[in-house]
C-alpha cells in the first residue's frame, strides 16, 4: 500500500511545492463559488448536500487550518466550528477563511510543522495534500450543483490523481467516498480522479 509520505515525496519530486498546489485549489474553488447564482444555493450538488452545504463545508475546513497549523489538537479546538459557519453570507464567509488559510500555509516552515489531526501527529505537507484534493474536488461538486462548467485544471488533476488513489486505498471498505465507479482504461484524467472518490460526470 502506498502512503501519504510517499504521495508528497513523489510530487515534490515532480517539482510540485504543497504549499502552492493547496493554494492553487484553494483559490479555484473560491473563484467557483463566487460565480454560483442566487437560485443555486439550495440546489443539489453531491449526495443529500446542497451547493450552500458544500460551501459551508469548505469554509469549515479552512477555519481549521489557521488552528491546526499553530499547533492546536483537534481537543483543543473543540466545536467553536460546528453547524453553519457561513450564514447569510457563504462567499463572504468562505473568502475571509480562504485568506486566513492561505495565510498560514504560506509561512516559511508551514510544511514542515506538526499538524495534529485526528489521525494522530501529521506533517504539514500531508495534511495540505488531503486539503489539495478536498478543495479541488469540491470545487466541481459547487460547480455541479450550481450548473457550471466544472471542467478542472488539468494540472492540478495530474497533482490529484496520485492522491485519490492513495485515497480510494485508505478508505475503500469505509463508503466514505461512495463507490468507486468503474470507468474505461482510456477515460479522460478528470473522469479517472473523479471516480476514484465516488464522482460520476
Amino acid at each position: 500500500m502506498n502512503t501519504a509520505a510517499a504521495v508528497v515525496s513523489k510530487l515534490r519530486d515532480e517539482g510540485n511545492d504543497m504549499a502552492e498546489l493547496l493554494v492553487m485549489a484553494m483559490d479555484s474553488c473560491l473563484d467557483t463559488a463566487k460565480s454560483v447564482g442566487a437560485e443555486s444555493w439550495d440546489a443539489i450538488a453531491i449526495g443529500e448536500w446542497t451547493t450552500k452545504d458544500v460551501v459551508n463545508h469548505v469554509t469549515y475546513e479552512a477555519l481549521w487550518v489557521t488552528d491546526l497549523f499553530e499547533g492546536k489538537t483537534i481537543e483543543q479546538v473543540g466545536d467553536k466550528y460546528d453547524g453553519d459557519v457561513v450564514g447569510d453570507d457563504p462567499i463572504g464567509a468562505f473568502a475571509n477563511s480562504v485568506a486566513a488559510a492561505k495565510s498560514i500555509v504560506t509561512r516559511p516552515g508551514a510544511m514542515e510543522s506538526t499538524t495534529y489531526l485526528s489521525s494522530g501527529p501529521t506533517p504539514g505537507a500531508e495534511y495540505a495534500m488531503q486539503l489539495f484534493q478536498d478543495f479541488l474536488i469540491h470545487g466541481w461538486d459547487i460547480a455541479i450543483g450550481s450548473g457550471q462548467n466544472a471542467t478542472l485544471d488539468e494540472k492540478l488533476l495530474e497533482c490529484c490523481l496520485p492522491v485519490a488513489e492513495l485515497t480510494r486505498e485508505i478508505y475503500a471498505e469505509s463508503g466514505a467516498f461512495g463507490d468507486n465507479h468503474v470507468v474505461s482504461p482510456n477515460a479522460d484524467l478528470q473522469t479517472r480522479v473523479l471516480a476514484l472518490l465516488g464522482r460520476a460526470t
